[in-house]
């Protein structure tokens, strides 16, 4: 596990579907202004709220690695953002249970704000969610890609293969 400063940490989290594939971008900011960033790619079919989620849940899996325990979340979701802060009601099942999911993996952080932004402000997370699709081809040498076999919600505890390309 690595270890960095207890302090916070700023996550920008943005999922993508399309006809052909679904993915999410996110970047981890430590309280040192250190970037981690992470494309994830979905082997199975979402929505794009549900990819939100699972751009979310990712960005929360990360932060839980690195020990954080006061996160400050930064997403261009209104639907996700505003389920997440109990402004809106989840509609229907799969998205009922997105929103626990979430919400469960919220509480084992210290404080965490969930708030909306521009997607004018979240285009790195936004470029991010894209890179798999090869609109971004040289990144893929040096970014880290997650890939999720199924919706996190559909297992307790799932683990994503992160493929690393050599520089």
């Amino acid at each position: 596990m690595i270890q960095m400063q207890d302090s916070q940490w700023k996550l920008y989290v943005d999922g993508s579907s399309t006809e052909n594939s679904s993915e999410a971008g996110i970047i981890c900011v430590s309280p040192d202004g250190v970037k981690l960033s992470c494309a994830v790619h979905f082997r199975f079919k979402a929505t794009n709220n549900q990819a939100e989620y699972e751009a979310l849940l990712t960005s929360l899996r990360l932060a839980k690695e690195v020990s954080a325990r006061h996160l400050v979340v930064y997403s261009d979701s209104q639907l996700v953002v505003s389920q997440v802060n109990s402004e809106f009601q989840a509609k229907g099942e799969k998205m009922a249970s997105y929103l626990e999911k979430v919400k469960e993996v919220l509480n084992q952080f210290d404080t965490v704000t969930v708030t909306q932004i521009p997607r004018a402000e979240n285009k790195n997370a936004d470029a991010l969610a894209h890179l798999v699709t090869g609109l971004e081809e040289r990144l893929l040498k040096i970014v880290p890609i997650e890939v999720l076999e199924s919706p996190t919600i559909d297992k307790p505890e799932q683990v994503g293969t992160i493929i690393v390309h050599p520089c």
